[in-house]
C-alpha cells in the first residue's frame, strides 16, 4: 500500500477528513511553518508526518523533538546542538535537530512546555534565519520547516503571558485543527479496519475483519482517548479466524475496565453482569501475565 493511500485510509471519509486532506496538500506545497492543534490522541503527529511526506523535500529528515521531555538547557542543546564542553552533563558535541533536519522538517511536540528563555532563543532563530549551537560563536544557517503540534491552546497562553506572541505568529503561519473521534464518528469503522489490517500484515494472522456487532460496539464507545485509544484497543485484539467478533473486542477492552469512563460505556453496552464478567476476565489476564513474567 502506498503512503498516500494509507494516509487517505487513516484520515477517513468524514467532512473533517476531506478538509484535512486539503490542508495537508496546501501545507505540503508551502515552506511555511505549521501549527497543528487539537485534543490528545487525534493524530497531530501523523498529520505532521503526512505533510512532510508530501513535500518535495520528503527525502530529507523528519525530526521530532518533545519539548515537554527536555528541560532547558537540554532542549536548546538538542535543538541547536552544542560544542564540546558547552554543557556539564553531556560529553562531546551534538549536531542538534536543526542540523540533522537541514532542508527537512522539525516537529515540535508540546511547544507550550518551553520556558520563556527557550522560546526567546527559538524566536530569534526563526526571525534571523540562523542559530548558534550552545557554546559556539559562529552562526549556522536555519534551513528547516517547523511543524508544531500542541494540545494546549497557545493563543490563550499568549494572552496569559506564558507564550511569546511573536513565536506563536511564527509557528502558526498555517494552522490545522484536529477534532475528537466523536466528532468524526463516520471514520471509526475505516480507522478500525485499517488498524486491524495493518496489525495482521505484521503477523501470521492473514487478512481479518470485524464482525457487525463488534463494529457496533466500536461505534457506540465515546473514545475519550481518540484515534490513539482506538489503535491501542485494536492492537490488543487477539483471536483466531478471519472475523474478529464482539467477544474478542470486549476481551481487548477488559484491560481498561479500571478507567471510570470505560466502565460507564461498558455498563451501558453490556450491562452490569457483563461488566463484572469483563472485570473477572481482566483479573485473569493480569494473573496470566504475572505467571508468565515469573517463568
Amino acid at each position: 500500500m502506498s503512503n498516500h493511500l494509507a494516509h487517505r485510509l487513516l484520515l477517513g471519509s468524514s467532512a473533517w477528513s476531506a478538509h484535512a486532506r486539503d490542508q495537508i496538500a496546501i501545507a505540503a506545497a508551502s515552506r511555511q511553518n505549521v501549527l497543528i492543534t487539537g485534543p490528545r490522541g487525534t493524530g497531530k503527529k501523523f498529520l505532521a508526518r503526512a505533510i512532510h511526506e508530501q513535500t518535495s523535500d520528503r527525502a530529507r529528515a523528519f525530526v521530532p523533538l518533545h519539548c515537554d521531555l527536555l528541560p532547558s538547557p537540554i532542549f536548546e542543546s538538542q535543538l541547536f546542538g552544542h560544542i564540546p564542553g558547552a554543557l556539564v552533563s553531556p560529553s562531546g558535541a551534538t549536531l542538534g535537530c536543526l542540523r540533522v533536519a537541514d532542508g527537512g522538517t522539525v516537529l515540535l511536540n508540546s511547544p507550550a512546555a518551553l520556558d520563556i528563555p527557550s522560546q526567546e532563543r527559538l524566536l530569534q532563530a526563526l526571525q534571523e534565519k540562523q542559530y548558534f549551537p550552545v557554546g559556539c560563536a559562529d552562526p549556522v544557517e536555519l534551513n528547516v520547516r517547523f511543524i508544531a503540534a500542541s494540545s494546549e491552546d497557545l493563543r490563550c497562553l499568549v494572552d496569559e503571558g506564558q507564550f511569546l506572541r511573536e513565536l506563536y505568529e511564527e509557528l502558526a503561519q498555517l494552522a490545522i485543527a484536529t477534532v475528537s473521534l466523536q466528532q468524526r464518528a463516520e471514520d471509526i469503522t475505516i480507522l478500525a479496519e485499517h488498524f486491524l489490517s495493518e496489525k495482521s500484515a505484521h503477523s501470521a494472522e492473514g487478512h481479518r475483519h470485524f464482525s457487525g456487532d463488534a463494529l457496533q460496539w466500536l461505534q457506540s464507545y465515546s473514545w475519550p482517548g481518540n484515534v490513539g485509544e482506538l489503535k491501542t484497543l485494536v492492537d490488543q485484539v487477539i483471536g483466531a479466524g478471519d472475523e474478529v467478533g464482539l467477544d474478542a473486542v470486549l476481551s481487548a477492552t477488559a484491560v481498561m475496565t479500571g478507567k471510570p469512563y470505560v466502565r460507564k460505556m461498558l455498563r451501558r453496552f453490556v450491562g452490569f453482569a457483563g461488566l463484572r464478567a469483563l472485570e473477572v476476565h481482566a483479573c485473569r489476564l493480569d494473573q496470566a501475565h504475572l505467571c508468565k513474567s515469573k517463568k
